[in-house]
């Protein structure tokens, strides 16, 4: 009986992140603006300026003190590849996002949540909002991948006017299994 009611305490609250994470990023218009269907696990972003700080969702940061590549994690299944990206869905300008989105990191063959062993499609490239811009939306996402891909044409591209959804269908990489956001 004891063991019934953990399992239900357990589910309980993995529905109730699921439905945070899910409400933040509609809340946020990220969700249908950039996907079409938000994720529902937490992804945690770790910055180090100075001393460690979790990003949660939507947090107002400063960009200074996301400069560097985070750290990040999420629940993974084992032995699985993953895809990783961040944008910027308000460039130029949050008002006219002209340039939709823009690619400020791209890691594409992820074992499991092991970034350092994935391949780096574009480098880490922390915000840089134009001053008096308002606050732009700084997305994380995470995709379970079919199996290996190759994503080596994208390098080349421009990181201006990338569509993370159309990324996805095009690696056939479904629905993100994770995300997170921040401002600045």
């Amino acid at each position: 009986m004891i063991c019934l009611y953990f399992i239900f305490v357990l589910a309980c609250l993995q529905l109730s992140e699921a439905s945070e994470v899910s409400d933040a990023f509609e809340n946020y218009h990220i969700a249908p603006d950039v996907i079409d269907v938000a994720p529902q696990n937490f992804l945690e972003v770790k910055y180090t300026p100075g001393k460690d700080f979790e990003m949660e969702l939507g947090t107002k940061v400063i960009p200074s003190t996301v400069q560097s590549v985070p750290w990040v994690t999420w629940d993974m299944d084992p032995n699985t590849l993953y895809t990783l990206v961040m944008i910027d869905p308000d460039t130029p300008s949050p008002t006219k996002p002209v340039t939709r989105e823009w690619r400020h990191w791209l890691v594409t063959n992820i074992p499991e949540d092991n970034v350092k062993g994935g391949e780096i499609i574009t480098n880490y490239a922390g915000p840089t909002p134009p001053p008096g811009d308002g606050f732009h939306r700084y997305v994380f996402l995470v995709y379970k991948q079919p199996g290996e891909i190759d994503a080596g044409d994208v390098k080349s591209a421009d990181r201006g006017s990338f569509k993370v959804a159309d990324f996805a269908r095009e690696y056939r990489l479904g629905d993100p299994v994770a995300g997170n956001f921040f401002q600045a």
